[in-house]
């Protein structure tokens, strides 16, 4: 008697190959969700600074105020090595904390979207 993998027919319960692009959709699934971990952190951040949370309240604030001031540091670079004139640097608080605060939870939210790109369901 035949079985159905000796007819060249796949079993019942075979799953389907999906190839390379299953092991590319999952590394990039764990990217994704640490890039989103990134962008909590900053919101968190934000908030608490918002709030006049102290940083020495206890070790899980300490831990987010340093993480998120980590996390921030490449958007500050940006910010400070945009050539803006004078006029524009007076509209804007470059500086600021929010302002650079902002702009890094941004960024990682366009990296974000830009990892979903080209995702199949």
């Amino acid at each position: 008697m035949e079985t159905v993998e000796s007819m060249g027919l796949p079993a019942l319960n075979a799953r389907p190959r999906r190839g390379w692009f299953a092991e590319r959709s999952k590394y990039m699934g764990l990217i994704r969700t640490a890039v989103g971990f990134v962008i909590v952190v900053i919101v968190f951040h934000i908030g608490m600074n918002y709030l006049n949370v102290e940083p020495g309240t206890n070790g899980l604030t300490s831990a987010l105020y340093s993480l998120g001031g980590l996390l921030e540091s490449p958007a500050e670079a940006l910010v400070k090595a945009l050539p803006l004139s004078p006029e524009q640097r007076g509209n804007y608080d470059t500086s600021g904390f929010y302002f650079t605060a902002f702009a890094a939870a941004g960024g990682y939210f366009i990296i974000f979207l830009l990892l979903g790109v080209g995702r199949r369901g």
